[in-house]
């Protein structure tokens, strides 16, 4: 029988990252269960980007995980941004402009 996929209902903490309100929401519009993020978070990642600095000023990294699910976090704050699932076209195009722009890991 397979287990339930349980999707939060409010902000946690795990594996030493917080998981924001805006995470949250975004995990239970897209079905992302709490197992699926805390896999991408304690696993080593397929491909993590370089960190960058949006427009107010917020450092990010994207962390790609083997199991088709992309975190955006916050490393100085050590919080989830954003959660969503991701296809092998935008890996593929995220891992193509860092590398023209010298980037990434």
């Amino acid at each position: 029988m397979p287990r339930k996929k349980i999707i939060p209902k409010k902000p946690y903490n795990t594996s030493g990252y917080y998981v924001t309100s805006h995470a949250v929401r975004r995990m239970q519009e897209r079905k992302i269960s709490k197992g699926e993020l805390g896999i991408n978070l304690r696993k080593k990642p397929r491909y993590r980007t370089a960190i960058h600095v949006n427009e107010p000023g917020k450092p990010s990294y994207g962390r790609f995980s083997w199991n088709k699910i992309c975190s955006v976090i916050n490393p100085f704050m050590k919080c989830v941004a954003t959660v969503f699932r991701y296809g092998e076209s935008t890996l593929r195009r995220i891992m193509k402009k860092e590398r023209k722009n010298g980037k990434g890991k």
